[in-house]
Protein backbone atom coordinates (compact mmCIF):
# COMPACT_ATOMS: atom_id res chain seq x y z
CA UNK A 1 0.00 0.00 0.00
CA UNK A 2 1.34 3.38 -0.93
CA UNK A 3 1.76 5.45 2.24
CA UNK A 4 1.33 8.75 0.42
CA UNK A 5 -2.35 8.17 -0.45
CA UNK A 6 -4.74 10.92 0.53
CA UNK A 7 -6.68 10.38 3.72
CA UNK A 8 -10.17 9.08 3.01
CA UNK A 9 -13.27 10.69 4.48
CA UNK A 10 -13.83 8.02 7.13
CA UNK A 11 -10.21 7.73 8.29
CA UNK A 12 -9.25 9.27 11.63
CA UNK A 13 -8.27 12.90 11.15
CA UNK A 14 -4.48 13.43 10.89
CA UNK A 15 -4.72 16.39 13.29
CA UNK A 16 -5.14 13.89 16.13
CA UNK A 17 -8.57 15.10 17.27
CA UNK A 18 -10.01 11.58 17.17
CA UNK A 19 -12.82 12.71 14.86
CA UNK A 20 -13.39 11.38 11.37
CA UNK A 21 -11.54 13.35 8.73
CA UNK A 22 -14.81 14.40 7.04
CA UNK A 23 -16.05 15.95 10.31
CA UNK A 24 -12.82 17.74 11.19
CA UNK A 25 -10.24 18.93 8.68
CA UNK A 26 -11.93 18.09 5.37
CA UNK A 27 -10.27 20.08 2.61
CA UNK A 28 -6.79 20.26 4.12
CA UNK A 29 -4.12 18.29 2.31
CA UNK A 30 -2.91 15.57 4.69
CA UNK A 31 -1.47 12.25 3.64
CA UNK A 32 -1.46 8.88 5.36
CA UNK A 33 2.29 9.25 5.60
CA UNK A 34 1.85 12.26 7.88
CA UNK A 35 -0.78 10.41 9.87
CA UNK A 36 1.58 7.48 10.39
CA UNK A 37 4.47 9.74 11.38
CA UNK A 38 2.27 11.59 13.86
CA UNK A 39 1.15 8.29 15.38
CA UNK A 40 4.75 7.11 15.80
CA UNK A 41 5.61 10.26 17.73
CA UNK A 42 2.84 9.79 20.32
CA UNK A 43 3.88 9.13 23.92
CA UNK A 44 3.93 5.58 25.20
CA UNK A 45 0.88 4.22 27.01
CA UNK A 46 2.38 4.37 30.54
CA UNK A 47 3.12 8.05 30.02
CA UNK A 48 -0.45 8.60 28.83
CA UNK A 49 -1.83 6.74 31.86
CA UNK A 50 0.35 8.79 34.19
CA UNK A 51 -0.77 12.05 32.61
CA UNK A 52 -4.40 10.98 32.73
CA UNK A 53 -4.59 9.61 36.26
CA UNK A 54 -1.67 11.48 37.82
CA UNK A 55 -0.76 10.77 41.41
CA UNK A 56 -3.57 8.28 42.00
CA UNK A 57 -1.64 5.59 40.08
CA UNK A 58 1.58 6.29 41.97
CA UNK A 59 -0.23 6.13 45.33
CA UNK A 60 -2.02 2.93 44.37
CA UNK A 61 1.22 1.27 43.24
CA UNK A 62 3.00 2.25 46.47
CA UNK A 63 0.16 0.71 48.48
CA UNK A 64 0.22 -2.51 46.45
CA UNK A 65 1.21 -5.77 48.15
CA UNK A 66 4.99 -6.35 48.30
CA UNK A 67 4.73 -9.23 45.82
CA UNK A 68 4.09 -6.75 43.00
CA UNK A 69 7.40 -5.03 43.74
CA UNK A 70 9.53 -8.19 44.02
CA UNK A 71 10.43 -9.26 40.48
CA UNK A 72 13.22 -11.63 41.58
CA UNK A 73 11.00 -13.35 44.13
CA UNK A 74 8.22 -13.84 41.59
CA UNK A 75 10.55 -15.46 39.06
CA UNK A 76 11.83 -17.97 41.64
CA UNK A 77 8.38 -19.08 42.81
CA UNK A 78 7.49 -22.51 41.48
CA UNK A 79 4.03 -23.85 40.84
CA UNK A 80 3.07 -27.16 42.49
CA UNK A 81 3.26 -30.20 40.21
CA UNK A 82 0.13 -31.09 38.29
CA UNK A 83 -1.82 -34.12 39.43
CA UNK A 84 -2.24 -36.88 36.90
CA UNK A 85 -5.78 -37.92 36.16
CA UNK A 86 -6.80 -40.90 34.14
Amino acid sequence: MDMTEKVSRNDPCPCGSGKKYKNCCWGKKYTKKKLTAKWLNQPAMPNLMERTFGDSIAKTFKQAPPLLHAEKEVSSVEAPPLEKTE
